[in-house]
């Protein structure tokens, strides 16, 4: 038997994932996505391709509680295999990894290990237990990282725990960059209407624990170092009007000093702007905006993480010191801003020579491609071990 078919029970869909359910079926492999949250957020199913927007189904269930609903779903799939949301809070994770009709169809946890915030400040809380008993539970455990999966190998020795790294699609980002770069760098930044000879990035959902108003002050400093420079900010979130009052305040233009494109969710059209920018700066928790930057050849500065913050995703890790971006020890956005500056005032020639290793970092270890292997070999190492054998896909 193979994993041919497979559920994906989540609390939402966001528009990322899309790349990667379409790469399992250009793999064979079928993905029921049962979008089972409270928040009313989740993918829209016109936006797949080959898996087609039949195999989307929305759950709306307000109250906490056994999710008999995902139940029937699941038992109406008949799946080789289930992937699972891992959360503490999340009644449908529970339901699934219980349920004793579901017993004998392998239940693997897709998981970062622990809470964000927990990680990087050990503070247990009532959560952390309920977490740790559903790692307990579950037939199998997939990471976004290889350091969550070794840590949790060692406590769950007799488990199937294996990672893919978390990414996005790289292959639709870098085809339409190859594009551009026939267009030109200046071209595309006067079609855009970008007059500043440096841009710095910064790039995410415009949410309160990633501090994109610091974007403001470091361009201040930067500029005050006699750097030419402005700042675009890709997203949109609460954060937004923050942002906007900031640069106000600070004499900025909205539009010339800084740009506010709102959320881009297509890659093609995101190219254009990671192609405009010259360096990254994420001053607060950072996610898959590094994966981004990454295959744009875009070098990341941020700060390491601690039990202050900011509280990274497992992502961070991508970033090789003075490689492919910087980890800054200090959490000013004096000591973001001297970084970015610097990085600006070297040679055409050494910046050039970052942006490669960014782009050969991404093409050797990330890309939705890898996390389809990476998921598929947790699957079918636990399928195998709960006596169901399968054939490699």
């Amino acid at each position: 038997m193979q994993v041919r078919r497979i559920a994906y029970v989540t609390r939402e869909l966001p528009h990322y994932r899309v790349p990667l359910i379409d790469a399992f079926a250009h793999r064979g492999v079928a993905c029921d996505i049962l979008i089972a949250g409270r928040s009313g957020r989740g993918g829209n199913s016109r936006e797949f391709g080959p898996m087609g927007s039949d195999r989307v189904r929305h759950f709306h269930q307000q109250r906490i509680g056994w999710r008999s609903d995902i139940l029937r779903s699941l038992g109406s799939c008949r799946v080789d295999a289930i992937i699972v949301e891992h959360g503490a809070s999340l009644d449908f994770t529970w339901t699934v990894l219980l349920a004793t009709q579901l017993k004998g169809t392998p239940r693997v946890l897709w998981t970062h290990g622990i809470e964000r915030r927990e990680r990087f400040t050990n503070r247990k809380s009532l959560a952390s237990r309920g977490r740790w008993w559903q790692l307990r539970l579950a037939d199998g455990i997939l990471c976004y990282d290889s350091a969550t999966a070794n840590q949790l190998q060692h406590s769950f020795p007799e488990k199937v725990v294996g990672f893919a790294p978390n990414s996005v699609d790289g292959d639709t980002l870098t085809s339409r960059l190859q594009e551009l770069k026939r267009e030109g760098r200046e071209t595309v930044r006067r079609r855009l209407g970008l007059e500043m000879g440096h841009y710095l990035l910064t790039l995410g959902r415009l949410a309160p624990e990633k501090e994109f108003h610091r974007i403001i002050p470091i361009l201040e400093h930067v500029r005050a170092a006699g750097v030419q420079a402005g700042a675009i900010v890709v997203g949109a979130g609460p954060e937004a009007e923050r942002v906007e009052r900031l640069a106000r305040e600070h004499g900025f233009t909205l539009g010339k000093d800084l740009i506010l494109t709102g959320e881009i969710s297509d890659a093609s059209q995101l190219a254009q702007w990671l192609y405009c920018a010259d360096v990254s700066v994420q001053p607060g928790a950072l996610g898959l905006a590094v994966v981004d930057c990454l295959f744009a050849g875009v070098p990341t500065i941020t700060v390491r993480p601690g039990p202050k913050g900011p509280f990274h995703g497992p992502e961070w890790a991508y970033i090789v010191h003075g490689s492919n971006g910087w980890v800054v020890e200090e959490n000013t956005d004096l000591a973001l801003a001297i970084v970015a500056g610097t990085y600006l005032a070297e040679t055409a020639e050494r910046r050039m020579q970052y942006r490669e290793s960014c782009t050969t970092y991404a093409q050797a270890h990330l890309g939705v491609g890898r996390m389809v292997d990476g998921i598929l070999m947790v699957l079918q190492s636990t399928a195998a071990r709960l006596g169901r054998p399968v054939l490699p896909c």
